[in-house]
């Protein structure tokens, strides 16, 4: 697909760090975060980010807790 999204620096304990989403067609080198552009595509993989992983002792998420 042309969306790709990132979520950097998870850390146990802490807050959620925001999600960063790029549009790969329009910009493939990643220089400009969108997210705040397309609150619709956002919220839809930030849905599959949260259920499409299966949880892991040797790797918590602060999703997790």
């Amino acid at each position: 697909g042309k969306w790709k999204a990132i979520r950097n620096g998870l850390k146990v304990g802490q807050a959620l760090p925001p999600i960063e989403l790029y549009n790969l067609e329009n910009d493939p080198r990643e220089q400009n975060n969108v997210a705040a552009q397309e609150p619709e595509v956002l919220k839809k993989i930030e849905g599959i980010m949260r259920t499409a992983r299966v949880k892991s002792k040797m790797f918590p998420l602060p999703i997790d807790q």
